[in-house]
């Protein structure tokens, strides 16, 4: 039987997944009841965090989840279902040299013999952990479960289960914090900044900050305006969710909310700026999807501007509305994404077919000591074949090869019939042409890497081979059969009027030394056409 994770993990999982993915709802019974049991916090705890199970099951979006499913598989293996759940709370230590400490405890609604737990969880016999017995999770190593009483069970790490289990005799920042908030929802989350405020302001942080955008660089104000964190939801659209944030007085909320909103309004200007560029063409379809990216954003940004209230501020998301910006993100920004994770995918399928094709130029000049001719010619001269064929044997088509009559040119009657055969390293995905047709191609001409009636040697490459092209993406117009032995020409005054245009932003080169780049099409002409020459004497530096 394959190991699984103790219960909490299941609990905690499936109730914020089912918030991920539904709505928000106020406490079952509409009552506020405290936070969290301030005597279960340690005092040098940073966050803790609770769960009503039942709460989160009872609730109407949670009818048609496999909740029957869950309990089964989880008294089968575990020894208590979910149905048998009261609370957790999970708590998190401050990190420390031993790193970060944490534990939960596990509130039941019923007694449990604990003959019932699943042995096979169990990494050993009972120990003593901190002044307690405790049973090693096979699970969790470094983790432990103590048995309270039949109805309270703890999962700790050892240095934190001592903590979890003695009161302290002063609350500490977190506690106090708790103690003074009033439960409303079933997934309760807090945390205090004052034990990590010197982590989170480290001098490296604060350097780095200061190379930020001002909207950015003033986010390192937020650990020093705040001194606590609270997250309060729930399932139901007819209720809320709320990330609450705790300044020091009233006049840092002040400042924080100013913090926070032009930081937004930033990152809502960038995020912005990539989302249009994602979206590809002209028409009515693309300039609507253009329309409703710019007022999702709108909304959005509408949606989590934080409302001021004393030292507190609020950013607050109704059932319904949360919900319905949601859907509406996942809508309105699926086809850009795909539009970007195809593109992406599109260019590193192209990416690794200039590779193959960088990897047979070398394997070729190492069996014959110098690069396959850019036209292969008869003995009067004549262009017979590309050297796309010539490489053919080192990109593992050496049977496609063979079948060429390699005395004969491209369009003869025999070799014509292989031009449909093309392989697949030769076809760029990103283009739609004709069956043959390739936009893969080398610079040809005196004083490049090939020349149109002589081979080249590596050692003729005084530039260096990783400052020389080798190979680059065509534009469309400028594609050709791939056993014609024809390139596009490289205008020394225009270089980059034949590259690619169907990428957004640039093109790929394959460089002497074997390396692919992308080179943005905005990059200057003269030192463009520098990369193309094999012995310029450019000094060139690519970034």
């Amino acid at each position: 039987m394959n190991r699984q994770p103790m219960a909490f993990l299941v609990y905690a999982a499936v109730a914020l997944a089912a918030f991920t993915h539904l709505g928000h709802a106020s406490a079952q019974d509409g009552a506020a009841t405290p936070a969290i049991s301030v005597e279960r916090i340690p005092a040098d705890a940073l966050a803790a965090m609770v769960i009503f199970p039942q709460e989160i099951l009872s609730a109407p979006e949670m009818k048609m989840m496999p909740i029957e499913i869950a309990d089964a598989w989880m008294i089968e293996n575990i020894g208590v279902g979910l149905s048998g759940i009261e609370s957790l709370t999970g708590v998190v230590g401050t990190p420390g040299p031993t790193g970060l400490e944490y534990g939960v405890w596990i509130r039941l609604k019923q007694d449990l013999d604990a003959k019932r737990l699943n042995r096979e969880r169990f990494a050993g016999p009972a120990e003593q952990v901190g002044g307690h017995m405790a049973i090693p999770l096979a699970d969790l190593p470094g983790a432990y479960l103590h048995r309270v009483d039949p109805r309270t069970y703890v999962v700790a790490t050892g240095e934190f289960l001592g903590a979890m289990l003695t009161p302290s005799s002063k609350p500490g920042p977190l506690a106090q914090f708790v103690a003074s908030r009033q439960r409303q929802t079933p997934i309760l989350a807090a945390m205090v900044i004052e034990p990590v405020r010197g982590q989170i302001l480290s001098p490296a942080i604060v350097a780095q900050s200061q190379n930020m955008p001002l909207p950015l660089s003033q986010l390192i104000e937020i650990p020093k305006l705040t001194e606590a964190v609270l997250i309060e939801t729930s399932l139901s659209t007819s209720g809320v969710s709320q990330l609450t944030l705790v300044a020091n007085d009233e006049s840092d909320a002040g400042r924080l909310s100013t913090v926070l909103e032009e930081g937004m309004q930033f990152g809502k200007e960038i995020a912005m700026i990539q989302a249009l560029q994602s979206v590809e063409g002209q028409g009515a379809v693309p300039d609507a999807a253009r329309n409703y990216l710019r007022r999702l954003g709108d909304e959005i940004s509408a949606m989590l501007t934080p409302t001021q209230s004393g030292r507190e501020l609020a950013i607050q998301l109704d059932g319904v509305g949360s919900t319905y910006a949601t859907s509406g993100v996942m809508v309105g920004l699926l086809l850009p994404a795909v539009q970007a994770s195809r593109e992406a995918a599109r260019r590193m399928t192209s990416s690794n077919n200039i590779k193959q094709i960088m990897l047979a130029f070398h394997n070729y000049h190492d069996a014959y000591r110098h690069l396959p001719a850019a036209i292969k010619r008869d003995p009067q001269g004549q262009p017979l074949l590309s050297w796309r064929v010539a490489i053919l044997p080192f990109i593992e088509e050496a049977e496609l090869y063979n079948e060429f009559h390699l005395d004969e040119p491209w369009d003869s009657e025999h070799n014509l019939k292989l031009l449909e055969r093309m392989p697949s390293t030769y076809a760029d995905p990103s283009l739609a042409l004709p069956p043959g047709m390739t936009i893969y191609q080398v610079p040809t001409g005196d004083g490049l890497l090939f020349e149109p009636s002589a081979t080249v040697r590596f050692a003729q490459v005084t530039d260096g081979l990783s400052n020389t092209i080798a190979l680059f993406e065509a534009n469309a117009e400028a594609a050709v059969p791939w056993t014609k032995p024809a390139d596009a020409p490289i205008d020394p005054a225009n270089p980059l009027a034949q590259m690619a245009k169907h990428r957004p932003g640039g093109f790929h080169v394959g460089l002497g030394d074997g390396s692919v780049r992308f080179i943005s099409d905005q990059i200057d002409p003269q030192m463009f056409w520098g990369l193309f020459t094999r012995g310029g004497n450019e000094v060139i530096r690519l970034p």
